[in-house]
């Protein structure tokens, strides 16, 4: 997950929806993908908008409104990986 969010990072596009639904793992659970870049935008285009990403996986600085980029993204892997983990 990481990995995919090193290319987000490079290109400069924030995905602003990673959430357990967004996250494909293979059958033998060695490969994993990131899928629905439908609420994707550039990270330069990024505004302040207070109901970007699902609530679970929501940033602080979204809640707070303060400025925001491809950070956030970090912040909902984060999220889905403690709740994938503690099952």
């Amino acid at each position: 997950m990481f990995i995919a969010l090193k290319h987000c990072k490079l290109n400069k596009v924030v995905h602003a929806d990673i959430k357990p639904d967004n996250v494909l793992v293979s059958a033998d659970t060695k490969k994993i993908k990131l899928c629905d870049f439908g609420t994707a935008f550039p990270e330069s285009e990024a505004s302040l908008v207070e109901y970007l990403v699902s609530r679970y996986y929501r940033a602080p600085e979204i809640i707070i409104g303060y400025p925001y980029g491809c950070e956030i993204d970090i912040w909902s892997v984060a999220c889905t990986l403690y709740e994938l983990w503690s099952g």
